[in-house]
């Protein structure tokens, strides 16, 4: 065994003596794609490897630096990411017994991905010059590990699709484990029969036994201690529920997690501390645990405010509020932690954009939930209403009250930054919201706007819910820009990306469902040397059908061009994406709300019924 050639390895990765040699023998001599090394090739193997103990949340290596050898896996988990100036992605994960990094060594290159290890792993690692000796005594040893690099190129550069195993916590801090029960209940019963987690409460644990369990797999058997594992050690998904008496296990389960959920009762701010202590630091954040917060609220809850103190409190992926013994907010938890949550996704259009009121009536009557809302303009409007539990109903009815064409025209001013004032427009959203920030909402939401001082997309997850959705409704001529607390102005989020799937794509991995009112247009074609009619004259001329189109539906159309390039991405990010006839609705005609809603209803309908077994809670 060689040992001290690895000063660059960190501290917490120690040399092992590894497993008896019986063990060890039989560990190498498994490993197929070396093809099952035996004799003189397995004796060096044994002779000149180091086993190594390496914790979860530790680098192996960096992508671009010089290989320091070939590894083996026995026990644990190993990610592997090509990383760039966005931080990189997930290529694939190991959790079988397998070997790696034998690509540098035999191209002499750079390391062509960073590997982190997810899961405490035992490995053994064979030097560059023993690798040389091995691939030069053995040549099917050297095809075999050619072959495997040539496939590996070709297939392993994309961001993996693969289902491994999950290990999930839930964690609560300053509560007792008894007030988990509910959403435990939930996430058993939500899963798939063949993915239910096994459950792991803290009790009667101690640190080395829920070490080993997480670190094998629960209820299996460690490598080092037996047999070779099967292809997948890790087949089963892990539950670890942990209430504030089980303080002692919190590390080790967190370091190990895939998904981490902190729940908290929100009445009671004087436990931010300890949330905060309990998300975890001092780990690659490339192999670090999606961590989420659960808000769980008093039943009867009927609105969630505060949620920014609460946000602020640790480094929060995404959060979740659940009303205690709701069984529809249970269910909408599980579905997000067994990554099943439905995903809508609706776009501007002014007036077309109240179909999205009957694609919502639609999903309601087929059962399929809405676990997360994004949109831009009036997708922005509604979306945010839903997301607040309103039903498509009472969104209906305040738009027949508030955004009437006749209505509007009180709004109008002299066009010298936008056509309306917009102080009509902005109380408007102050009465539908009040003082709630967008993370109060009971599902996930977040709108788009352009910041036209940075000429780009913001995405908005908080904030105040009247500016930033009145923000992404500011259709740019029409209505004035929003100034935010920096100086920055913002207008309509449709005008570099209308139906934003890809924002929706990145932070969720449940099937989307998005709507397109934009995506059917009426031609916008006059007769061969038609004047325009301004003034007065313009009205005239709307009756006998030949005029130029109004300012509104110019406006909606040249904003159009700029999220044109967006149309094909954004349907290759949806499982479904809608695309309503709503050629004859106007972008001001606000008095055909029905109409909109209708066309928006029997689409949805007969496009969606198919998909109620894949969808339907």
């Amino acid at each position: 065994m060689v040992t001290g050639q690895y000063e660059q390895l960190t501290p917490s990765v120690r040399i092992d003596p590894g497993p008896p040699p019986s063990t060890a023998r039989h560990l190498l001599g498994s490993l197929v794609e070396l093809g099952n090394p035996h004799g003189e090739q397995l004796d060096l193997l044994v002779d000149e490897v180091d086993w190594l103990r390496v914790p979860a949340g530790q680098r192996l290596f960096t992508m671009g630096e010089p290989g320091d050898g070939m590894y083996a896996l026995f026990e644990g988990r190993v990610r592997f990411l090509i990383e760039n100036e966005t931080g990189g992605y997930v290529t694939w994960e190991l959790d079988a017994v397998g070997v790696f990094g034998e690509g540098a060594l035999l191209t002499g290159e750079g390391r062509s991905r960073t590997a982190v290890v997810v899961r405490d792993a035992l490995l053994a690692r064979l030097p560059p010059a023993r690798f040389d000796e091995l691939a030069a005594s053995a040549p099917g040893v050297a095809l075999a590990v050619a072959k495997r690099v040539a496939r590996r190129t070709v297939f392993r550069t994309q961001p993996s699709q693969e289902r491994l195993s999950r290990h999930i916590t839930l964690i609560a801090p300053s509560l007792p484990s008894a007030r988990l029960e509910g959403i435990v209940e939930a996430i058993v019963a939500g899963d798939q029969p063949h993915r239910r987690p096994t459950v792991i409460r803290g009790d009667d644990l101690d640190e080395p036994t829920l070490t080993s369990l997480l670190a094998s797999g629960a209820g299996k058997p460690a490598a080092s201690a037996g047999p070779v594992r099967s292809a997948h050690p890790n087949a089963d998904d892990v539950l670890v529920v942990l209430g504030g008496e089980h303080h002692h296990l919190a590390e080790t389960a967190l370091r190990q997690s895939d998904q981490v959920y902190v729940v908290v009762d929100p009445r009671y701010f004087e436990d931010l501390r300890p949330i905060a202590d309990f998300v975890r630091t001092g780990i690659d954040p490339l192999a670090a645990p999606t961590v989420e917060l659960v808000l769980l609220h008093p039943s009867g809850t009927s609105d969630a405010i505060g949620t920014s103190k609460w946000l602020s409190a640790g480094h929060f992926q995404s959060h979740h509020h659940v009303r205690d013994g709701d069984g529809t907010d249970l269910r909408r938890l599980a579905r997000h932690v067994g990554g099943r949550a439905v995903g809508l996704v609706l776009g501007g259009g002014g007036a077309k954009g109240l179909a999205h009121l009957g694609v919502i009536r639609a999903m309601n009557e087929l059962g399929i939930p809405i676990d997360a809302v994004g949109g831009s303009s009036m997708g922005a409007i509604v979306g945010a209403q839903c997301a607040f539990g309103r039903s498509w109903q009472q969104i209906y009815e305040q738009a027949e009250q508030r955004w009437d064409s006749w209505r509007l025209r009180l709004d109008l001013t002299v066009p010298t930054v936008s056509v309306f004032s917009g102080r009509r427009s902005r109380r408007i959203f102050e009465e539908t919201f009040g003082t709630s920030d967008l993370e109060d909402a009971w599902l996930l939401f977040f709108c788009t706007t352009v910041d036209l001082s940075t000429f780009s997309l913001t995405i908005h997850h908080h904030g105040p819910t009247a500016q930033w959705v009145r923000a992404s409704a500011s259709a740019p001529g029409m209505w004035p820009p929003v100034v935010d607390d920096v100086g920055h102005l913002h207008i309509d989020g449709g005008q570099l990306n209308n139906v934003p799937t890809d924002v929706m794509r990145q932070h969720h991995s449940g099937p989307i469902i998005a709507v397109d009112v934009f995506a059917k247009q009426s031609a916008m074609v006059l007769s061969p040397g038609a004047e325009p009619a301004v003034g007065m004259r313009h009205f005239w001329r709307r009756r006998t059908r030949e005029h130029f189109p109004g300012l509104a539906d110019t406006i909606s159309r040249v904003a159009l061009l700029g999220s044109l390039q967006h149309q094909v991405a954004a349907r290759e990010y949806a499982e479904v994406y809608l695309t309503p006839d709503l050629s004859g609705v106007g972008f001001s005609s606000f008095d055909r709300i029905e109409q909109a809603v209708s066309i928006g209803y029997q689409q949805a309908i007969e496009e969606l019924r198919p998909l109620v077994g894949e969808l339907a809670d």
